[in-house]
Parts: structure tokens; sequence; C-alpha cells
């Protein structure tokens, strides 16, 4: 391209240069019969008697004349006497022409040289004579790009370089604050995981470094929670070890300990109660009714120290026939909760020592002002 830019620029067309060409060109090729056509002309016009100029002055003053008789002749008289004028102003043109004519036999050679190159660099391009000036400049904005690209990408990589540093300057911050904040994290949910009744239960955050090239948003490292939900057991993967009713102790036990900074509306637990009773289940109530001040709380439970801590239970009962299963979800007001809850203490025969013992249940939970929907199913 800088080769093309450079050969044109040799060439120093300029815009209205083919035009002037091909004008002296027609009028170099035609010399002869310009300068004998206008010497006839010349010698008709005034170098001959009678001549043509000589014959309008002759009329132009009899006409003259005549209009002083009559003065309809006034206007044809001025006619011929202009006319006579501008006879005049052509004849010296003429003569000026003739003598200026160029008789050089070198110049019809040197523009059609020079029209030749210019024709031959329009072949070679693939173009109209007429389009070699907008090419060249076309070539030249072309090389400008380049060149303001070249630039461009220089800066590009500049940006890079910079932005590359702003990240790992941030990746480091956040890998900083994700050891801080993970050993805080493990300990509690560590803590909250033995209360809800798995002894020995650990839980930890693993930070697994990223190779450079595998960083990204998530910064320079995979995190991973590992758990061990037994004693003696080694951590693992948390989707790998624990079980439904696990899972589902540390999911609480993880919102117990992130319920400060949670933005999720509403936390579904089914089977949170699997495996434990007694005073680890009053624990696990007592969690759902911390987590529902802030948030909504809806959980599938069997046990009643976790029915007694909701505000508000539905009742989940199988209806079956011969033809089709179905359930019932049954809002329950106060009487009839503490009969559910009753029921779920002491079977079928609800003693009123059951009954009084239900009913202090929900009343010391509801003491405290919750958001959780428990249903209770059978």
């Amino acid at each position: 391209m800088r080769f093309q830019s450079a050969e044109l620029e040799a060439l120093a067309l300029s815009n209205d240069e083919l035009e002037l060409l091909q004008q002296d060109h027609n009028r170099l090729a035609n010399l002869e019969r310009l300068r004998n056509s206008c010497g006839t002309i010349l010698t008709q016009l005034d170098e001959t008697e009678p001549s043509v100029r000589s014959q309008l002055a002759r009329f132009a003053d009899e006409l003259a004349e005549l209009s002083g008789l009559d003065a309809n002749l006034i206007d044809a008289a001025e006619t011929i006497a202009s006319a006579l004028i501008q006879v005049d102003e052509g004849v010296t043109a003429l003569r000026g022409y003739l003598d200026d004519l160029d008789l050089d036999p070198d110049s019809l050679q040197q523009v059609e040289q020079r029209l030749g190159a210019i024709h031959d660099t329009a072949r070679k391009y693939r173009v109209r004579p007429e389009a070699l000036v907008e090419r060249q400049q076309s070539i030249q904005q072309e090389l400008q790009t380049t060149e303001n690209a070249g630039e461009a990408l220089e800066q590009l990589e500049q940006q890079v370089r910079e932005q590359r540093e702003r990240y790992f300057e941030a990746a480091y911050r956040l890998s900083k604050k994700r050891r801080q904040s993970g050993k805080r994290l493990a300990a509690e949910i560590s803590q909250a995981m033995r209360q809800l009744g798995m002894t020995g239960g650990r839980f930890d955050v693993e930070l697994a470094p990223l190779e450079a090239d595998d960083a990204g948003a998530s910064g320079l490292e995979r995190v991973e929670f590992m758990v061990s939900a037994n004693p003696g057991m080694p951590l693992a993967p948390l989707n790998k070890v624990a079980s439904g009713g696990e899972l589902s102790r540390i999911s609480l036990a993880i919102q117990v300990a992130t319920s400060s900074c949670t933005e999720t509306p509403t936390l579904v637990f089914d089977e949170v109660d699997v495996g434990i009773g007694g005073g680890v289940a009053e624990i696990v109530g007592q969690m759902l009714r911390r987590l529902g001040s802030s948030l909504q709380i809806l959980c599938v439970t069997h046990l009643p120290q976790v029915a007694s801590q909701a505000n508000q239970h539905l009742q989940v009962r199988k209806q079956s026939d011969r033809k089709s299963t179905r359930t019932d979800i049954t809002p329950l007001n106060l009487n009839q909760r503490i009969q559910e809850i009753a029921r779920m203490l002491g079977g079928v025969e609800i003693t009123p020592q059951t009954l009084a013992h239900a009913e202090e249940m929900v009343r010391q939970a509801s003491e405290a002002e919750t958001g959780i929907v428990i249903g209770a199913a059978e």
C-alpha cells in the first residue's frame, strides 16, 4: 500500500489536469486545421476586398445617413454599427489567437506521453483515469488509518496493562478478605452445626488458588465449602457428604451465621428435623424463629418443638380413596394449632396434660414475633 501511495504521488495528477490535457491534445492534434481555418476566416473578415468588415462599414455609414431621413431606420443602423464593432473585436481576437498558436511539434508528443502515463496507471489500478485522484486519496486515508491503528493498539495494550494491574490489586484484596472472613464464617457455622445436634460437625471454607490465566470475575481462587458431618470424618465437599436432613441443618446453620447480610426474602427448609429431637429440636425451632424476624421462613416439620415456634401453622394432610390421592393444606387458628401440636406430642389420644403442654409451648413461642410459616406434615 505504501508503494501504491508513492507511485500515485509520483504521478502527481491534479484534480483538473486530465481535462486540461485532453483539451491540449485536441488542440495540438488539430493544429493545422485550426491555423488554416482561422486564417481563412480572418482573411474573409478583414483582409480581402470587399471584406466582411468593409461592407459592414459601408452599410453602417449608409444607414446612419438614411436614418436622418427616416427615424424608423435608427434601430437597424445601430444594430449594423454594433455588428461592425463585434466583427472588429472578433478580428482582433483571431489575430491574437493565430499569433499565440503553438507550432512546437514536441508539444503534442509531451501531452501524449503524459496522457499515456495516466491511462497506463489507471489500467494498473483498474479504475477510470478520472478516478485516479480519488484512488490516491483513498490509499492515503487507508495508510493513515493503519498508522493510527498502530497507535490505537499501543494505547489499548497500555489500557489492558493498567486494567490488569487494577484487577490483581482488587483480587488480592478480595483474597485477603476471603481468608479473614472464611475463618470467622467457618467457626460460626461449625458452632451452629453442633448446636443443631451434629456433634463433632465441622465446616471450613477452602480457597483453591487458580492459575493466572484462569482468574476471572470471581477472583484468584475457587471457593468451596467443606464439611464433616460426623466425628472422625475428614472434610469433604458439602454436596458430596451431606444427606438431605444434614444438608437442611447445615443450610440453617449457614443462614443463621449470615442472616445479617442475606438478601434472600424467603427460605424453605424441608426435613431439617430428621434425626433430632428433644432439646436439639427446640434449638432448631428457635433458630428458625430468629431467622423469621427478618425473613419469611417456610419449614416442613414433624416435630412439635419446631412447629410451636411458628406464628402461622398450616396442616398438611394426605387424603386417599380408591380412585385418587390428594394433599390438603389447611390454615389453623390458635386453638387448632394447640390441638395439632398436642397430637404431634402425644399421638391419637390427647390427654389434658398433653394439651396443657402444647398450649404452654405455643404461648412461650408466641412471645416473640416471627415471620415463620411452618407446615406439620403427617
